[in-house]
C-alpha cells in the first residue's frame, strides 16, 4: 500500500484493515459512512486521518458512521469509531476509553453559526464505539459502561474471522 510518504508499514496496514472491515459491516447493517467535510461540518480530512472538531479543539478519529433512519424527537445519531489492532496479548486499557469519553463530551458540545443570520450547523447525538482485535481490561470495561461508550472485541467474531 503506497502513501504520500512511500510504502505503508505492516502496522499501518494492520490498523486500516479493521477500520475498513468495521465500516463495511456498519454499512451492511443500515449505518452509512458519514463524512460531511463541508464548511458547516465539524469534520476535517487530515493528511492521513479524519479529524473532528470539538468545543475545545480538534480530535483524530478513525471513522464516522451515521444512522440512516432517524428516531423521532431526537437529533440525528452519529457514531464516532475508534479501531485498535492489537496483538492477542495486549488489551485495550483505561486510557483509550478515557480519551473516547473526553472526545465524546467535547464533540457533543460543538456547534457553529457561520453568520448571525444563519441557523447553527446540524446538531447530532454522538455515540462512541471502540473496536479491538484483542480484548479490553476490566477497568476499561467498567469506565466505558459508566460513560456509555460501546466496547466491541472482534476476536472470536465470525464476522471478522477473515481478518
Amino acid at each position: 500500500m503506497a502513501t504520500m510518504f512511500g510504502m505503508a508499514s505492516v502496522n499501518q496496514v494492520r490498523g486500516v484493515l479493521p477500520e475498513e472491515a468495521i465500516l463495511m459491516r456498519l454499512r451492511a447493517s443500515g449505518i452509512s459512512h458519514g463524512h460531511d467535510c463541508s464548511r458547516r461540518s465539524n469534520f476535517v480530512r487530515g493528511p492521513a486521518r479524519l479529524n473532528v472538531w470539538g468545543r475545545g479543539g480538534k480530535h483524530q478519529i478513525d471513522a464516522i458512521a451515521d444512522l440512516r433512519i432517524g428516531q423521532p424527537f431526537s437529533n440525528p445519531q452519529r457514531l464516532l469509531v475508534e479501531a485498535r489492532a492489537y496483538s492477542n496479548e495486549r488489551k485495550v486499557g483505561l486510557p483509550i476509553v478515557r480519551g473516547a469519553v473526553g472526545v465524546l463530551k467535547d464533540v457533543s458540545e460543538f456547534w457553529v453559526k457561520n453568520r448571525p443570520d444563519q441557523p447553527a450547523a446540524s446538531r447530532y447525538h454522538y455515540q462512541f464505539a471502540i473496536f479491538t482485535t484483542s480484548e479490553f481490561t476490566g477497568d476499561a470495561q467498567d469506565y466505558a459502561f459508566a460513560h456509555d461508550v460501546h466496547l466491541l472485541p472482534l476476536r472470536g467474531s465470525s464476522f471478522f474471522s477473515e481478518l
